[in-house]
């Protein structure tokens, strides 16, 4: 899986990441920012697909996913820097296309993403990730943590 993995991510260096868990077909990156890891979060319209109600379906733009996210109390923040007190994601995406990818920032300050069907891997920095599959981490977005 790893060279497969690195092929479709050229700046993941095996090293530089750890796989943190098996592959799971039933939980994507977006169920995963929000801590569900029981169901596939998607504006299909499928009925094996999750979409939070009163959103869009078929809607996969960065704007109403930070719409989704901010039902959960995230808000928008400038930057993938840690801060202390806040978990934050990053949202990935090109110009051309809408949301690809979402990655969790873990609270060393690395972030964590579920790999579509593969991995829970963690990496040290969101940029790992981008290019020509996820497009860049272009929008972020903090919430307070309980205390933690």
């Amino acid at each position: 899986m790893d060279s497969q993995r690195e092929r479709y991510f050229p700046n993941l260096i095996r090293g530089q990441y750890q796989d943190t868990s098996s592959e799971d077909p039933f939980y994507n990156c977006i169920a995963w920012s929000v801590g569900d890891e029981s169901r596939w979060w998607q504006p299909s319209g499928r009925a094996e697909h999750y979409w939070p109600p009163g959103f869009p379906i078929d809607d996969y733009s960065v704007n109403t996913l930070v719409a989704v996210f901010q039902q959960f109390g995230f808000e928008l923040c400038e930057t993938a820097d840690l801060d202390q007190g806040y978990e934050k994601i990053a949202v990935y995406a090109s110009p051309d296309r809408d949301y690809a990818h979402t990655a969790r920032q873990l609270v060393d300050g690395r972030w964590a993403s579920k790999m579509g069907e593969w991995e829970d891997i963690e990496h040290d920095t969101v940029d790992v990730l981008e290019g020509q599959t996820y497009g860049t981490a272009q929008t972020f977005l903090h919430r307070p943590t309980d205390g933690e």
